[in-house]
């Protein structure tokens, strides 16, 4: 028996469904991983379980059954970070009160907050959703559990009791660095090496910036998320030994929050501190998110040395005016100098961007970006039609951006779960609105339209990286050419019908 099992949801109940995702369903989300080591920490049996890899290795329903019968735990918590799980987490629900309905069932994650209110009233097999960051409130709810003490005392969530739903909305975090890091082996089955991504959070909290549409921006982060005030940042020392702990069991490292957004002289010190360390000879793969002119010469060159070898650009769109519409705070001729800069730093820079923004009538100035950031060496890495959600800004204020909402609520968003890939590309069922300019089909047209497009330079896309391999192999000396060359082809070769 073991106190707490946390769990990593497929997107169907079915496993012959896995590899039908719209989305890759196997990465773990680090909070629930920081939640594991936190709760290890303070004495608890706990086991991390990624069902989608175990599907993939050829684990059954069945199986998963006998798993959560072996462990007979307290407490099963479920971990709803982005939509494509929503049914997958709802069936695995029933399934769980099924074999035990003494089980108590908690939710977390992302998009399990921002639906917080609807799931709870809708689903009553599940005991409580947390709100936000949850390692000091899993600790609180398992300590009352066990002490036999009231439930509603537990800070930031919303819990069912005696048929009534109660929302405490007092916020309990804890201090930045007290936060435990994680290590990987205790993520079961354990993943194939090619997809083993180590993923390092050196912030919480809100963004600097306020885009409309994004969750994280300080505008929308208060109303739908709400842990920290402001953006907290990790110390070095911190992050040192979250690396030392990931490299055990993976040489591919990524860093997916908003490091971007920190000062310069904090990002400078997280990389010196590291560099001096000569931990970053070990990792094959460092990627980290970034924005359009957000790092500069110096702070790139750093990176580089450190082991840092490409950069997700969210570039979005070419149009100057839609860039000021969402507040993005730069232009298209600095998203290509961005490019330009990175390259020459010795990093690949992949670019991502998203179709369906207000007032964009047509593709035509970022299909001229998306050229120009390719000329100077970028590598176009996805199309994505925007998705708006409940809470953003351009959902508040839909009729301000000339938007149509086309999706409120939590059972409008899972179709992104029940919705299947096709080699068509064709997805109007997870298209979220409309604008003044696009209805759903020009939406999906106008995506399809820009793979097409980016597809049509793949030889040249190629060629240019070929020749900027030798800067970048001075740099990364663990990355052989071959292995780069699969990445930049499996990228290209899968771009076509992949939506988000």
């Amino acid at each position: 028996m073991i106190d707490v099992l946390l769990i990593h949801p497929p997107v169907d109940i079915e496993p012959k469904n896995v590899l039908k995702s719209l989305i890759s369903p196997y990465l773990v989300g680090y909070g629930l991983l920081h939640i594991a080591s936190y709760l290890k920490m303070m004495g608890y049996k706990v086991e991390v379980w990624n069902i989608p890899v175990a599907y993939a290795y050829g684990y059954n329903l069945e199986d998963i059954k006998a798993l959560i019968k072996y462990h007979d735990p307290k407490l099963v918590g479920i971990e709803l970070n982005w939509l494509h799980f929503s049914n997958g987490s709802m069936e695995l629900v029933k399934v769980i009160k099924k074999i035990n309905p003494n089980i108590k069932i908690i939710l977390g994650g992302v998009h399990a907050t921002i639906f917080a209110e609807e799931i709870i009233k809708n689903y009553p097999l599940i005991d409580a959703i947390f709100i936000g960051e949850s390692e000091a409130t899993i600790l609180d709810y398992i300590q009352n559990l066990e002490k036999g003490l009231p439930l509603t005392e537990v800070p930031s969530c919303y819990i069912r009791n005696n048929d009534k739903i109660i929302l405490n909305k007092n916020r309990k975090v804890l201090p930045i660095d007290e936060i435990p890091p994680y290590s990987l082996s205790i993520v079961k089955p354990k993943q194939k090496e090619s997809f083993n991504i180590g993923t390092i959070n050196t912030t919480r909290g809100p963004c600097s910036g306020i885009c409309p549409y994004c969750i994280g921006s300080r505008k929308n982060y208060p109303l739908m998320i709400g842990s920290r005030e402001k953006l907290e940042l990790h110390s070095p020392e911190w992050i040192l030994e979250q690396l030392e702990l990931l490299i055990k069991d993976t040489h591919n490292i990524a860093i997916q929050d908003y490091i971007y957004c920190a000062p310069k002289k904090h990002i400078m010190e997280i990389f010196n501190f590291l560099k001096n360390e000569k931990i970053t000879g070990l990792i094959e793969y460092f990627n980290i998110a970034g924005k359009p002119n957000s790092f500069d010469k110096e702070t790139l060159s750093l990176m580089a040395k450190t082991g840092v070898d490409n950069i997700d650009y969210g570039v979005e769109t070419g149009s100057n005016s839609t860039l000021k519409i969402l507040r993005r705070g730069y232009t298209a001729q600095q998203a290509v100098d961005t490019i330009d800069l990175t390259v020459k730093c010795g990093i690949l820079p992949k670019t991502y961007w998203m179709v369906g923004l207000p007032d964009e009538k047509d593709l035509s100035e970022t299909k001229n970006l998306i050229k120009q950031t390719i000329e100077k060496g970028g590598f176009p890495r996805w199309v994505t039609p925007l998705i708006i959600l409940p809470g953003t800004e351009l959902f508040r204020e839909a009729i301000k951006y000339h938007i149509s909402i086309k999706m409120n609520t939590y059972n409008d968003f899972m179709k992104f779960s029940t919705t299947k890939i096709n080699k068509n590309a064709w997805y109007p069922d997870v298209i979220t609105h409309t604008t003044n300019f696009m209805e759903i089909n020009d939406i999906l047209k106008a995506t399809n339209d820009l793979k097409d497009y980016i597809l049509s330079f793949k030889e040249k896309i190629m060629s240019i990286f070929q020749k900027n391999l030798q800067q970048y192999f001075n740099l990364h000396e663990n990355v052989t050419s071959s292995l780069i060359m699969l990445r930049m082809k499996r990228i290209l070769s899968t771009l076509k019908y992949t939506l988000f």
